[in-house]
C-alpha cells in the first residue's frame, strides 16, 4: 500500500514540459488555438481561459488544502471530472495553466497575470509555428 501511494504523489507531482504538450497537428488547430488565446471570437463558458483558470485554481486549492472537511465534501466533484470527455484544445489548455498555476509560489498567485501569461505562451507558440509553416514552405 505504501508503494502506490508514492507513486499517486509521484504523478500528482510530476513535472510535465509543457513544449511537448502543445504540439499542434494542422492549420485549422493553429487557427482554433489562436482564437481562443486572442479572445476574439465567442467561446464557450469553460472553454475560454479564464474558465478554465477558475477551475484549476479551485482544484490546485483542494489538491494543497490541510482541512479534512473541504477534502470530504470536494473530494466526490474533482473525482467525477476525470470522468468528462473534453475537447482537446481545452483540454491542452488546461494542462498549460495547472502547470503555470504550480510553477509560481502559493501567495504570489495572480489571476490576470497567469492568464496573460498563458494566452502569451501560446502564441508565441502559434506564431512560430506559422513562420516555420512559411520558411517549409
Amino acid at each position: 500500500m505504501k508503494q502506490t501511494k508514492e507513486k499517486d504523489l509521484q504523478k500528482k507531482y510530476d513535472i510535465v514540459n509543457i513544449d511537448k504538450i502543445l504540439q499542434f497537428t494542422s492549420s485549422q488547430d493553429v487557427e482554433e488555438f489562436k482564437r481562443i488565446a486572442t479572445g476574439r471570437k465567442f467561446c464557450r463558458v469553460g472553454e475560454r481561459i479564464c474558465d478554465i483558470y477558475d477551475e484549476e485554481i479551485e482544484r490546485y486549492n483542494y489538491e494543497n488544502c490541510k482541512n479534512i472537511f473541504v477534502k470530504f465534501f470536494k473530494r466526490k466533484k474533482f473525482k467525477q471530472e476525470k470522468l468528462m470527455l473534453e475537447n482537446r484544445t481545452t483540454s491542452i489548455i488546461r494542462t498549460i495553466t495547472a502547470q503555470f498555476i504550480r510553477n509560481v509560489k502559493e501567495n504570489e498567485i495572480n489571476k490576470e497575470e497567469i492568464i496573460s501569461d498563458v494566452k502569451k505562451y501560446i502564441l508565441e507558440k502559434v506564431n512560430e509555428y506559422n513562420r516555420e509553416l512559411s520558411k517549409a514552405g
